[in-house]
């Protein structure tokens, strides 16, 4: 097609201004469905430390004669069980000369480096959180970070009213778990591996109800969300939809024990789950979130975001851990 003799066209011209949108799309996730759901509390000191205690068990026996004698029982201690904060950091630097500059989509570089920086520390608190992280106390001669214990390993080492370690924990138990050490354990082979299915999940949740807890959150990797999706629970419901509106989830399941409420989360290790009472979890601040502006070498400005803070499985029997667990059935599956 022909152009119209000596047309100045864009292809030549140097002095258009260029068309920036003023907005900045990102997709990246920063969502924290455990620490969100978690209670806070303030530490003062490194080493936190809390109690727990289990009622003494019921004496299905329990009538004495007329005049007895009473003997003395024996009275019942609490448990004392602890953690420690890490530091965990992130910052940003930036030159006089961007912050200067009139930047599309932020009116500061420096604000809109540390607003992304606060959230992914988040998402890193919550990643160790519900993680295999083992407890490190630290050195300060070598020097080695302290590393708080997530929560798995409160649940899988938790003793239930008869002693007995591990009781909360369900899927792969084999040897490994860390029923009597700080450990990490690693993760379960996919040979190994359970798959999640709704009898596994009653079985826990029958296992919780003995116990006395409540749990009623289940944080799931995004694969076992699918599974829970088609538990036959959800085959006998009425759904009432639109015409273009298909419904292949469950967010809410109704068990004999309880109703759990179902989010997934996209830091959990793949071949765990848990199931919270979020009364019974806390993150502990030895020092709550913070900005602190570094010393300038040059011309640039450096601002770094620090929190300390630890993980308080208030009370371990109160959860349930999913260990070695897969992905089960997924609707629409052959």
């Amino acid at each position: 097609m022909p152009k119209v003799t000596n047309a100045l066209t864009t292809y030549g011209v140097t002095a258009n201004r260029e068309d920036l949108s003023n907005a900045i799309y990102n997709i990246d996730p920063f969502d924290t469905p455990i620490m969100s759901a978690s209670r806070r509390r303030n530490a003062k000191n490194r080493q936190f430390d809390w109690q727990t205690e289990n009622l003494p068990t019921v004496d299905g026996s329990n009538a004495q004669v007329e005049g007895f004698v009473l003997a003395n029982s024996a009275s019942q201690p609490t448990i004392r069980l602890s953690n420690v904060t890490q530091i965990s950091k992130r910052d940003a630097t930036v030159s006089g000369s961007q912050q200067a500059s009139d930047a599309a989509g932020k009116g500061s570089e420096m604000g809109h480096q540390m607003a992304l920086k606060s959230k992914v520390l988040k998402s890193d608190m919550e990643y160790i959180a519900s993680g295999r992280q083992a407890r490190n106390d630290g050195e300060d001669s070598t020097p080695t970070a302290r590393t708080t214990e997530a929560i798995a390993h409160f649940i899988a080492r938790g003793k239930d009213r008869n002693n007995v370690a591990g009781a909360a924990v369900y899927g792969y138990t084999a040897t490994g778990l860390p029923a009597v050490s700080t450990d990490a354990f690693s993760a379960v082979g996919g040979g190994d591996q359970v798959a999640m299915t709704e009898k596994l999940l009653g079985d826990a949740m029958q296992g919780a109800y003995t116990n006395g807890a409540s749990p009623n959150l289940m944080v799931v990797p995004p694969a076992i969300k699918r599974t829970v999706s088609t538990f036959a629970g959800r085959s006998m419901s009425q759904v009432l939809v639109g015409k273009t509106e298909v419904v292949a989830t469950v967010d809410i399941i109704a068990t004999d024990f309880g109703r759990i409420k179902v989010i997934p989360s996209r830091w959990m290790p793949t071949d765990t789950s848990l199931i919270l009472d979020p009364d019974y979890l806390a993150f502990a601040f030895f020092r709550n979130f913070r900005q602190y502006p570094m010393a300038r070498t040059g011309d640039a400005e450096t601002r770094m975001i620090l929190a300390e803070w630890g993980v308080e499985v208030r009370n371990p029997m109160a959860h349930v851990l999913f260990n070695g667990v897969k992905q089960g059935a997924v609707i629409g599956s052959p």
